[in-house]
């Protein structure tokens, strides 16, 4: 399947990539770039791969999630034969926050 990148999946990878930017070094940096890129790839091949996004379960849109890291998930959904990458959660941030990003 064709993984697509919404413009608020462009925006969240640069707001962690910022974030991480300004305390971790350049090595964590290319890490968790290889990690995002690494997740489209799998996704591609596997779209079933995640797991329904229980927290937005009463959302229209059946969305899933694919954990990155311990702490870190890709919040995608299947739609005519793509994969819509619609954003990037940190699990620490309150999940109410989610909803404002799928406006």
């Amino acid at each position: 399947m064709k993984v697509i990148w919404t413009p608020t999946a462009i925006k969240t990878v640069k707001e962690l990539l910022e974030y991480r930017r300004a305390f971790y070094g350049p090595t964590h940096i290319k890490r968790t770039k290889g990690m995002i890129a690494s997740a489209g790839r799998y996704l591609s091949d596997n779209p079933h791969l995640g797991q329904i996004e229980p927290l937005l379960e009463h959302v229209e849109g059946n969305y899933r999630r694919f954990m990155i890291e311990r702490n870190l998930k890709l919040i995608y959904k299947i739609q005519d034969n793509n994969v819509y990458i619609m954003f990037l959660w940190n699990t620490y941030k309150n999940p109410d926050g989610m909803l404002n990003l799928l406006r």
